[in-house]
């Protein structure tokens, strides 16, 4: 299920990069990301990645060493650098979106939300190094991160496409096809030429 903001043109034509790309915990923002930059052909950044080299540190220990405060305000200035200088699809953390500014900042481009059930998004995140998550009862943590962040999401995305129990490759299909439907129909024709040859 996918919902847009779209209108009759954009059956036409392409909608314009640089795309950002956003979502809870779990919702498979660089995996998607890395993909769908791929099949644009296009650069692919990833702000998270972009903080801990940034700060020659992990996530987890930014916020033990530093607190959340301190990481979402070096998160707001990475995700400001990242946009001013992005050419292709940026991947942002999940909580980049509290902040006014970078919500203010999204509303330049066009925004892909992907979306995943709280079940299934705390099964894909609880046990790893999310420190928003940490610890027993990641279902009721996850949970309230969704009601915090669910509104915020909407209000800057452009499309929202579900990646619960469903393949990488169709989520980016979908995504192809969305934002540049002209390269969805040559990939599609280069496809079925190959089941040809």
């Amino acid at each position: 299920m996918s919902s847009t903001r779209s209108s009759p043109k954009r059956d036409r034509e392409p909608w314009p990069g640089p795309y950002v790309v956003i979502g809870m915990p779990g919702s498979g923002k660089t995996t998607v990301g890395k993909r769908l930059a791929k099949a644009l052909g296009v650069s692919f950044a990833d702000t998270d990645h972009l903080i801990e080299v940034d700060q020659r540190s992990t996530i987890p220990e930014i916020f033990s060493s530093r607190g959340e405060d301190y990481f979402r305000d070096t998160e707001e200035r990475i995700v400001a650098d990242a946009l001013a200088s992005a050419t292709g699809v940026v991947s942002l953390g999940g909580g980049a979106i509290m902040r006014d500014a970078t919500r203010k900042r999204l509303h330049d481009f066009t925004v892909v939300h992907l979306t995943i059930g709280v079940a299934e998004g705390s099964r894909r995140s609880g046990g790893g190094n999310r420190p928003l998550l940490a610890g027993s009862d990641v279902l009721a943590r996850y949970q309230q991160l969704h009601t915090d962040r669910a509104p915020l999401y909407k209000e800057v995305s452009t499309i929202s496409v579900s990646t619960e129990r469903r393949s990488t490759g169709k989520v980016v299909r979908e995504l192809v096809e969305f934002l540049d439907p002209a390269l969805a129909t040559e990939l599609a024709e280069e496809s079925n030429d190959d089941k040809h040859t």
